[in-house]
């Protein structure tokens, strides 16, 4: 493969950034979510939107670490200059950590960790088997109180689901403050919600315990 300083520019259908820094729980795996984000706006002056979809992935071992992985489809400002810039900043700024980035005709890995867990973070993205959505179709729509039906009709949440013997419908209500975490599941994109004080509200809160993502 090409050094990334010798890439010609050439468009890209679609662009995927992963990256393990060794995030131990989901909030600061976020935040490298919007950081990775401000890279693209950053190197295209803004011309390049918000990620079709990111998610967050669990790489298993003796030390159990949050994954992030994001796709970017085809814009004029996207080709494989910006994929190898992208690989640049994620070294300089990730170091020991293990950064992917991948189009259809190039696959770029930073010298940092072992990347098995991105590998696996990877997979489990391109193929919707598992994962926590961070950003997907319609997320900045989850705000205020939205019928299930609403929900599943105007963003990428395939089925509002209960736990616990919560039952929904519908024309249930969630009560939504513009934060939800739907994940991918073998019954497609789903958003798992509890009874709360309000009422319907998802299952998982916007401040999350660290010793969650270890089990």
């Amino acid at each position: 493969m090409a050094p990334a300083s010798l890439l010609a520019p050439a468009p890209v259908a679609a662009l995927r950034l992963v990256g393990d820094a060794g995030r131990r729980d989901h909030d600061p795996a976020d935040a490298l979510v919007d950081r990775v984000c401000g890279w693209v706006r950053a190197a295209t002056l803004g011309r390049v939107p918000e990620p079709a979809v990111a998610s967050t992935h669990l790489a298993p071992g003796p030390r159990p670490r949050v994954v992030v992985v994001a796709t970017w489809h085809a814009t004029p400002d996207l080709d494989t200059t910006l994929a190898a810039a992208l690989l640049t900043r994620a070294g300089r700024e990730l170091a020991a950590s293990a950064v992917v980035v991948q189009t259809a005709s190039i696959r770029l890995t930073s010298p940092g960790r072992d990347p098995g867990g991105a590998w696996l973070a990877l997979a489990e993205h391109e193929q919707r088997r598992s994962g926590r959505l961070v950003r997907f179709a319609g997320h900045d729509r989850l705000a205020g109180s939205l019928t299930v039906r609403q929900v599943e009709s105007t963003t990428a949440v395939e089925r509002v689901e209960g736990l616990a013997g919560c039952e929904v419908s519908p024309d249930s209500v969630l009560h939504l403050d513009g934060w939800a975490r739907p994940t991918w599941t073998d019954r497609g994109c789903v958003l798992l919600v509890q009874r709360g004080a309000r009422g319907l509200v998802p299952y998982e809160a916007r401040h999350q315990q660290a010793c969650c993502v270890d089990h």
